[in-house]
This record gives C-alpha cells, sequence and structure tokens, in this order.
C-alpha cells in the first residue's frame, strides 16, 4: 500500500489454526476488507446497523441517516516541551452508516484550543468532501465529537470552536451558491443559527474519576457493567441550556421542536469490560440546536443522542465489537499520534527529504481577541511566543490556492504522487480513512 497506493490484508495460516474461535478470526478479517474494499458505489460494510422503531426494524445509525448529517469528530495530539505544536486529526462520516470516512490533518502551535482559521479550513475541506461523496448533498445538519477539551476550557471551546464552525459553513455555502444570503441582520457575515446547519457540540471526556460497576455483582468471569451502559441522571453536570437567544428573522418557513429544556450529558460505556473495571467515557453536550431547529423529521432528544452514539461504537474497521469512542474521534487521534511520530520529517529536523514527499513550513496565525491573550503561551520573558500553523512548500502561494488545501497535510503521507500525471493540476486530496 506504502509503495503502489493498492489496498491491501495480510492474513498468516499458522495464525489462523492457533485461533480457539476461528469464526471471530474470520469476522475481523473480514471487517476489515470491507473497510478498506467500502467506496461510494459499492457501500461495502461488514455488518449494517439495525435498530427497532416500534413498527419494525430499519438500518443505518439511528437519526443520522434521516437526512444528510455531518458527524464530525477531531482529535489532537501535543507535543512535549514549549516550543512545541499541536497536531490535530479530523474525520468526517461521509455515509449513513458512519463506517466510510474523509480525513484532515493539521498542525498549529501547541494549544488547548484549535486556532480560528485552522478549525475553518479543517470544516470547509472535510465539508467539500462530504458534499463530494454525497453527489452534491450539503449537510443539513452537523454533529462534532470533540476530544482533548479538559474541565476548565469547556466554555472557551463553545465559544471559540463553535464560531470558527459556523464561519466555516457560512463561507462554504457562499463558495458553493453564489445566491446564498442571510436573512438574519445580526449575522453580519459571520455565519447564525439561520444561515447555517444546526449544531450539536459534544466533549468527550476520558480522563475523569468516575466509575459505572453493577449494583449486584455478575455470577460469570466478568464482573463489569453490560455493554451500552449509560447513566444520564443523579452524578451528571449539566452545562448546556436550550434558551434561544437569537432573535427569529420573520419567515413562516422556521419550524421549531417542542421539548424539554433538560440536560443532555451522559456517561456510555459502550465497550465490553475483559480485564479490570470499565471505565466510560463522559459525554459533555455543550450545545443540542438539532433539539429544537426543524431540519429533520426527528428532534436529537436525549434517548436518541445516546443511542445514535452507541451504534456508531460498533463501526470501527479494526473490531469486531463495540470500542469505548465514536469512530470518528478514535481514527482523529490515531491519524494525530501516527502524524505527531513524522512530523519533524516534514519540519527538515531528521535530515533531507526525499524529492516526492513536500516539507513545510510556518506561516503566522491571526491575532487573537483581548479576552484569550491571557491564554496565550509565552517564553521565560514573559512574551508570547509566536503562533504559526503548517502550510505545505509545494503549494505554491502564487497559485492562489484555498487555505485549506494549502495547509493540508496527508498528501505528504500519501503513496501517490501530488500533481496528476502531464498536468499540473493538483490531485484531489481526498483520501480514504486509516483501515485503508
Amino acid at each position: 500500500h506504502f509503495s503502489f497506493g493498492v489496498p491491501c490484508q495480510c492474513a498468516v495460516a499458522d495464525t489462523f489454526s492457533r485461533q480457539k474461535n476461528q469464526d471471530q478470526y474470520c469476522s475481523n478479517i473480514a471487517l476489515k476488507l470491507n473497510t478498506k474494499l467500502s467506496n461510494s458505489w459499492n457501500k461495502a460494510r461488514a455488518w449494517g446497523t439495525y435498530f427497532n422503531t416500534g413498527g419494525g426494524q430499519e438500518g443505518g445509525i439511528p437519526w443520522v441517516k434521516d437526512v444528510p448529517t455531518f458527524v464530525m469528530g477531531i482529535g489532537v495530539s501535543h507535543g512535549l516541551g514549549a516550543d512545541s505544536i499541536s497536531v490535530i486529526g479530523a474525520s468526517v462520516a461521509l455515509d449513513e452508516g458512519c463506517m466510510r470516512m474523509a480525513q484532515e490533518l493539521k498542525v498549529q502551535t501547541k494549544s488547548d484550543m484549535i486556532a480560528d482559521s485552522v478549525m475553518q479550513d479543517i470544516v470547509k475541506a472535510l465539508a467539500i468532501q462530504f458534499t463530494t461523496a454525497n453527489k452534491g448533498k450539503s449537510p443539513e445538519r452537523i454533529l462534532v465529537y470533540r476530544d482533548g477539551i479538559s474541565e476548565g476550557n469547556l466554555n472557551r471551546s463553545k465559544e471559540n470552536e463553535l464560531r470558527s464552525i459556523r464561519q466555516a459553513f457560512y463561507d462554504f455555502h457562499r463558495m458553493y451558491y453564489p445566491n446564498f444570503s442571510c436573512d438574519n441582520s445580526h449575522c453580519e457575515g459571520r455565519g447564525c443559527l439561520f444561515c447555517t446547519p444546526p449544531i450539536t457540540f459534544i466533549v468527550c471526556q476520558s480522563q475523569h474519576s468516575i466509575r459505572v460497576v453493577p449494583d449486584e455483582e455478575p455470577a460469570d468471569r466478568n464482573k463489569n457493567v453490560h455493554s451500552g451502559t449509560c447513566l444520564d441522571h443523579t452524578v451528571m453536570d449539566f452545562r448546556n441550556k436550550l434558551n434561544m437567544t437569537e432573535t427569529l428573522p420573520e419567515d413562516p418557513s422556521i419550524e421549531l421542536f417542542e421539548v424539554k429544556d433538560e440536560g443532555y450529558d451522559f456517561l456510555l460505556t459502550a465497550q465490553g469490560g475483559l480485564k479490570g473495571t470499565s471505565k466510560p467515557i463522559y459525554y459533555r453536550v455543550l450545545l443540542n440546536e438539532n433539539a429544537i431547529w426543524k431540519k429533520g423529521p426527528t428532534p436529537l432528544t436525549k434517548d436518541a443522542l445516546q443511542l445514535c452514539t452507541y451504534h456508531q461504537s460498533y463501526q470501527y474497521g479494526t473490531a469486531t465489537k463495540a470500542v469505548r469512542s465514536v469512530p470518528v474521534v478514535y481514527y482523529s487521534k490515531r491519524l494525530a499520534e501516527m502524524a505527531m511520530g513524522y512530523i519533524n520529517y516534514l519540519r527538515g529536523r531528521k535530515g533531507e527529504l526525499p524529492d516526492t514527499v513536500g516539507g513545510v513550513i510556518g506561516n503566522q496565525l491571526e491575532d487573537v481577541s483581548e479576552e484569550e491573550q491571557k491564554y496565550l503561551p509565552r517564553g521565560r520573558d514573559g512574551a508570547p511566543i509566536g503562533r504559526f500553523k503548517f502550510v505545505r512548500q509545494d503549494a505554491d502561494p502564487n497559485e492562489s490556492l484555498p487555505s485549506e488545501i494549502r495547509t493540508e497535510l496527508l498528501p505528504s503521507f500519501s503513496p501517490f504522487e501530488r500533481r496528476l500525471e502531464d498536468s499540473n493540476k493538483w490531485r484531489s486530496p481526498f483520501r480514504p480513512h486509516l483501515s485503508a
């Protein structure tokens, strides 16, 4: 694969013969093969997800399958030391089964928050890939799973990163639809709830001290709670509110769901524990506009969100069972951690690069607000350290390439040439996800 770009899968006969459960081994191989061969034509999948609707069973991820839904996961890997970087991996599900992924890779100065321009580049690039894969259908709803946010930065993430997502979709709509405009007088070209898809923004916290154990000890060897155990009351610290602060424009086409103003945070133990005490993921729902904004047939209620998250846990391409977190976050974290190990080669700190691989250079990031300046990294003299994002050296600025293309580093890890043969045109950054 790394030499010719051909997906491959190895299976060793001796390993197969030593398996106690050979059917499980074959299922694992089949899952990997289907993940690698899946595309928009064959829609290959090792299995489909089905859920009961009262009147029978339906396939696909609950709620996601109703209308084109932009399910995005973001994972960050931080380097060590003061003069270091943050590698940001992002994935978006291209199909209603949340198994086919497209990914983005960006690098910025080490920070807990993703810079505004970097987040906008990520969202615009993934929105383009989502629309391309869905034959021109742009997202109607947004579901974001954000990893790597500590308790003290929840409000900063909600304030800054949500603003960047709205701005990115506003710019994306203006690029795709020349006659696009917003009827909200308060929008002022920044993107708002009335001209961009409604957003549900969830922080996935894995570093916490909460454990969920059975009230009565099971008789079998496994003493953990069952896979799919969800806790959404008593110990929850609800931070999100559904109060509408924007002024509604006079448009009869705008409809709202009638739902209770309740908290949506929950603890989910999706994995089945084999050894030790299972540790759940703490899902902190900072914003849930899809519970009230009628952009589909059903609202994203508390039960719908929990079921949607649990079903996604079965779509990881290297596990035949549910994994601890949602795959869009797992793939993003894996991508960020893999790139962190190689990024110094692209920076020229590990020797000269071959001609087939492009290096990177740092571009200055935009200034931050006065409120955010106190969070900037500082040197020993107390002065703020320069903030930058990496762009590809082979992306000549004279070619007027958009920022989301110039900052995309995935082509440096691809076995394909960066330009099409016998042409000056760039090859599309559209890439299969990590399992491929």
